[in-house]
């Protein structure tokens, strides 16, 4: 990955997918529920940096944003399956944990659809 903001974006979303799946394993080994905010950590940004229209150090290609278009579908889904699984949950506290994960499978939606919405963009030139 040559551009560093793709790669710090990929890698936090890899990592928070990673905590997910600790979070799922935690309960099916322990029957413990973790719950914690689903808030993108204040300060957390991805918005490249731009340059004349470009991300400084080459243009955006298909490839990038085609990646992030198939991780954004992605997110949608998984919410999705979380908030349906959380309607099938008699127990509370499973409710509130499926309902969490929804949530945070929506953080990271909104954190990808913004930063789609920053390289497609178009910029007006005075």
């Amino acid at each position: 990955m040559d551009k560093p903001k793709f790669k710090e974006l990929y890698e936090y979303l890899a990592n928070e997918e990673a905590k997910h799946l600790g979070y799922l394993e935690r309960y099916r080994d322990q029957n413990e529920l973790l719950v914690t905010s689903t808030e993108i950590p204040s300060g957390q940004s991805f918005t490249p940096e731009f340059d004349m229209g470009r991300i400084k150090g080459g243009e955006v290609t298909l490839g990038d944003a085609g990646i992030l278009v198939a991780a954004l579908r992605h997110e949608r889904k998984s919410e999705d399956f979380y908030l349906e699984v959380a309607k099938r949950v008699d127990d509370e506290s499973l409710k509130t944990f499926f309902e969490m994960l929804a949530g945070y499978e929506r953080s990271h939606y909104e954190l990808i659809d913004q930063f789609l919405e920053e390289i497609t963009s178009f910029r007006m030139q005075t």
